[in-house]
């Protein structure tokens, strides 16, 4: 196993070591103190959730980048760290864990006639629910499609696979581009 003080993990750089000490610290800052006083807040669980999941995860998305981005592809893998190679890694992973994992995790939010089980505002936290997020999404898009099985299967479906799509692309945007050519020849 690779540790993290090994030759060519890149955190005997400076600017690597505070890049991820500085993405850590303003997630941990974001999470621990800023989020209790928001999701306690009135006007946060009236937010819409095309506003209020952003809001919310963005200390995830940054405790990512800098735990997962970090651990996985340097000690995990044993990859060269650097500043880019954890962001692909922290996002492609804070998107696979959020969008897909939590996605199909209940308690869901629409039943499969696309008609909504959970009312938003009548809580803090609903409005951040990604699925929340994306079928409000669908419908600001596709106004046609709200209450109806198309707008579950977007959301719980076809959501889903985009996103795999994207963490791909952004961990190996070369090789899904060669792959999709050569399928295509």
């Amino acid at each position: 196993m690779i540790s993290p003080r090994s030759k060519g993990l890149g955190l005997r750089n400076p600017a690597v070591l505070a890049g991820l000490v500085i993405f850590g610290l303003f997630g941990l800052v974001w999470v621990l103190i800023i989020l209790p006083v928001l999701s306690s807040s009135s006007s946060f669980y009236t937010l819409s959730p095309l506003l209020a999941y952003p809001i919310y995860n963005v200390g995830f998305l940054f405790l990512t980048i800098a735990f997962f981005g970090y651990f996985f592809g340097s000690i995990l893998l044993g990859q060269h760290f650097n500043l880019v190679t954890g962001l692909k890694l922290g996002v492609s992973g804070w998107l696979t864990f959020s969008f897909v994992l939590d996605m199909l995790a209940p308690p869901v939010f629409l039943s499969p006639t696309g008609q909504v089980l959970i009312p938003l505002g009548t809580s803090s936290l609903e409005n951040v629910a990604v699925d929340a997020f994306a079928s409000v999404a669908f419908v600001s898009l596709f106004p046609w499609i709200q209450g109806t099985p198309a707008l579950y299967y977007l959301t719980y479906l076809v959501t889903p696979f985009l996103v795999l799509v994207i963490a791909a692309i952004i961990l190996t945007p070369k090789q899904f581009i060669r792959g999709l050519m050569s399928g295509a020849a």
